[in-house]
């Protein structure tokens, strides 16, 4: 839930939404978000945050958009 802002980390997280980014080599940037993901006042938006995470990944990773994909390269082939 919590990735530093590496190449092609937004390609799959939305900050805020299905992850928290953060800067790389921050490690004030890092512990807080650590910190408030771990906090229980945030308990429920956390929730939220993996909920949206594990939707997206499903979506993207389906058998059925693998399978689409797959094709895709089969047609350009």
């Amino acid at each position: 839930m919590v990735v530093t802002a590496s190449p092609g980390v937004r390609d799959y997280i939305d900050d805020g939404v299905t992850g928290l980014v953060v800067p790389p080599a921050d490690s004030a940037a890092l512990s807080g978000a650590l910190t408030w993901a771990l906090d229980p006042a945030n308990r429920e938006r956390a929730r939220e945050i993996a909920q949206a995470a594990a939707g997206a990944a499903r979506a993207r990773f389906s058998q059925e958009s693998y399978s689409r994909h797959m094709l895709g390269a089969v047609d350009l082939a």
